[in-house]
């Protein structure tokens, strides 16, 4: 056997089959793409795509480089034999089959087993959720994020991401609310052991799609001692023909064979499909919706009607003597009773007669001046709260919370009287946001406490 690693694959040549094979795009591939094949040659501009392993080895011969085939074939039936030996100096690359391409055959990584104790990390884990604060009398109802922290010990070694999910929510008692089966991303958990600090961040809010429903009993029961756990977590249950009763299961058969005979071309249903109506004689239609073919069924499992006449019930009935409204064929409506004008003289009587005693009640004296009553507004703000109203005005009127920075502007002595003379780039920094929330704080703070001078010389202010 040949030595792998000095192996060289012959060129194939190409033929006619590997034309047909070609893929649509005739352009040249990229050094890199020829070098290590893929689906998509994203160094071309626009990306080649290939379709097909065809493609991509006719490409190859094409442009006189080996089948990814070829490569894969000898990398499968090429088994070197290790050799305890010192390390060979590189071996010249093009003699060499590429191991990072993407045709490559992985071996299974073999797991070593030793006796290293578990070591346990203490792991911090905030959870955040949004809270209602309550209105009261000065302020409105608003909502914030809410988070807490807690510690708890936790080993790491070994575990997968779902078991250190569960183990997350178990610290803040949540493991029976919300379902394990998404991923969250760890990083870095033995990158050095002796400085691990781990961190969980839970958003409740995000979380809401995999929160567990309590399910019905009888749905608990008809599971119960199931070894398949896909509905474990409180998912939708699928019902089955089981769960139904046997009257149930005759009306759906007959409800089957009703829509089947009264098929209707004309009428589409919700879907666009072909709807089901009953024609009579006189060529009406009557819509069969889901209620109409429950009671005709019903009717039928009794033995009352057959499929051919609907029951009388006031369903149907209502609908073949004019009572309920009914689908008829176009040109077949039928004369229609003339109905009365309404007359006029009547009309002005009876407007006469409700309007007169009205008329002679109203006085003629002149009216009197309506005093004007002043808006009730609220006291003035504490001396220290003024940035505080900024701030939850500014989020009840743009809907952008900036609340949570109160504490980093007060620091700098950053009242609503001087944030509009601030830069722009250190607000940006404290805010962490886009430079046009900035500028829009800024311009809602110069307005703010225009207002606010203007309360405070009329000795008022309107919270």
């Amino acid at each position: 056997m040949s030595d792998p690693f000095t192996h060289t694959v012959q060129p194939v040549v190409s033929n006619d089959e590997d034309q047909a094979r070609l893929p649509r795009d005739s352009r040249r591939p990229s050094e890199s793409w020829l070098n290590k094949p893929a689906w998509m040659d994203g160094s071309s501009d626009p990306p080649i795509l290939f379709h097909s392993m065809e493609e991509i080895n006719a490409t190859l011969r094409r442009f006189g480089r080996n089948s990814a085939g070829q490569v894969v074939q000898h990398e499968e039936h090429s088994t070197p034999t290790p050799v305890a030996l010192p390390a060979p100096a590189p071996l010249t690359p093009s003699l060499v089959p590429s191991a990072t391409t993407h045709y490559h055959v992985e071996q299974p990584a073999t797991v070593i087993s030793t006796n290293v104790p578990r070591i346990p990390y203490y792991v911090q884990v905030t959870v955040a959720r949004t809270v209602t604060i309550p209105a009261t009398g000065r302020t409105k109802a608003a909502t914030k994020k809410d988070k807490l922290t807690k510690m708890e010990s936790i080993v790491l070694d070994g575990i997968s991401r779902v078991d250190f999910l569960k183990e997350a929510l178990k610290v803040h008692g949540l493991s029976s609310e919300y379902s394990p089966d998404f991923e969250i991303a760890l990083e870095a958990l033995f990158a050095k052991r002796g400085k691990v600090h781990v961190y969980a961040d839970l958003d409740l809010d995000g979380m809401e799609g995999f929160r567990i429903r309590p399910m019905l009993p009888s749905t608990m029961s008809s599971r119960a001692g199931d070894e398949n756990d896909e509905l474990a977590y409180g998912l939708v249950y699928v019902p089955k023909v089981a769960d139904f009763d046997e009257a149930l299961q005759i009306q759906g058969t007959f409800i089957l064979q009703l829509k089947q005979k009264w098929v209707c071309e004309k009428h589409q249903g919700e879907h666009g499909e072909p709807g089901h109506c009953y024609v009579n004689g006189s060529g009406a239609h009557i819509r069969l919706n889901p209620r109409r073919l429950k009671e005709w069924a019903a009717a039928w499992a009794a033995g009352e009607v057959t499929k051919h006449e609907p029951p009388n019930t006031a369903s149907f009935d209502g609908a073949r003597d004019g009572r309920l409204s009914s689908t008829k064929v176009r040109g077949q409506s039928g004369p229609r009773a003339p109905v009365a004008a309404p007359s006029t003289s009547d009309d002005i009587l009876r407007f006469m007669a409700s309007v007169g005693p009205a008329l002679a009640e109203i006085s003629h004296s002149p009216g009197r001046p309506v005093s004007k009553r002043s808006k009730v507004v609220s006291p003035l703000p504490e001396n220290g709260r003024q940035l505080q109203m900024c701030l939850r005005q500014f989020f009840e009127a743009h809907n952008i919370d900036l609340m949570m920075h109160e504490g980093a502007l007060a620091e700098n002595d950053y009242s609503p009287d001087i944030i509009p003379f601030v830069a722009d780039a250190d607000l940006a920094v404290i805010f962490k946001v886009t430079n046009g929330i900035v500028l829009k704080f800024k311009k809602f703070c110069k307005q703010w406490f225009g207002r606010y001078e203007a309360k405070m010389a009329a000795g008022q202010a309107d919270d």
